[in-house]
């Protein structure tokens, strides 16, 4: 008798995060901007599954092919939306109407079931996320949850395709830049100048980051930092070369890696980004 096919599980539970490929890390979300937690990568996606923390509220938002399923959990109470439109809390079963998806409600949570997309289980409970992909979307996936290809050592890979230096850095490379005003999400990640004059191949050098850094918006100032390791392209100091050019730093060379300041909270004096 043949045993089931090994499902990825990829798993949440406060600041500790389970990748689909048995690593652990701890990663504290900044406030009001959505991370996809897993998304389906291969050319033609069918799902993607993202997440914030707003105060008390925590949300999971589901895109499953042309729907979106949303669930918020505010002061241990959940609400469940479908394509913006609320869905009655008594109401236990909640289906697609072209049959693509789930969800079930439970006595601390609720259920989404989409296997023909790819997404077998997300189960969103009080204290605990566990996303759940079939066998076939094995190393066909991306985000925090990682690709389940087995490959540990690749196991923080980027949306650039590079490997992070670290779970901070990685987890926010997966920050989803949110373009509405809103969406009420204070950062951005751009290319950063290292901030000081270092010696590179025998010349006095100035450098930029290869990857996005999280940044407040400009409207915004930091409140909060953190420090990242991070890969940085050097120049002579006396190039030309400046962040103002528009250069693509994140297709340069890598000369060196230090450490910079990650934005992870802001204070904005802009009403639009104040609440």
């Amino acid at each position: 008798m043949m045993t089931n096919a090994v499902r990825e599980e990829c798993t949440i539970a406060r600041r500790t995060f389970r990748m689909f490929d048995h690593v652990k890390f701890k990663y504290s979300m900044p406030e009001s901007c959505y991370h996809i937690l897993v998304q389906d990568c291969r050319k033609e996606p069918k799902f993607m599954v993202q997440m914030k923390v707003i105060k008390r509220r925590k949300i999971i938002s589901a895109v499953l092919a042309s729907d979106e399923v949303q669930i918020e959990l505010y002061d241990g109470a959940f609400r469940l939306l479908h394509n913006g439109h609320f869905i009655p809390q008594d109401q236990e079963h909640h289906n697609s109407s072209a049959g693509t998806f789930s969800v079930t409600r439970l006595f601390n949570g609720y259920l989404i079931q989409a296997p023909d997309l790819g997404l077998q289980k997300l189960q969103f409970l009080k204290e605990l996320v566990k996303i759940v992909v079939g066998p076939k979307m094995k190393g066909k996936t991306c985000g925090i949850c990682g690709h389940g290809d087995g490959e540990k050592t690749q196991a923080f890979k980027m949306p650039s395709g590079k490997v992070a230096k670290s779970p901070t850095s990685f987890a926010q490379s997966w920050l989803l830049r949110e373009e509405t005003c809103p969406a009420n999400c204070k950062l951005t990640r751009k290319c950063v100048e290292l901030g000081k004059t270092v010696r590179f191949e025998g010349k006095d050098s100035k450098c930029y980051s290869t990857e996005p850094v999280l940044r407040c918006l400009p409207e915004c100032s930091p409140t909060k930092m953190i420090t990242v390791k991070v890969g940085f392209h050097c120049v002579p100091s006396d190039s030309a070369l400046s962040l103002d050019h528009h250069m693509d730093f994140d297709q340069q060379s890598e000369d060196i890696v230090d450490t910079v300041e990650s934005h992870v909270a802001c204070s904005c004096e802009d009403k639009c980004y104040s609440t």
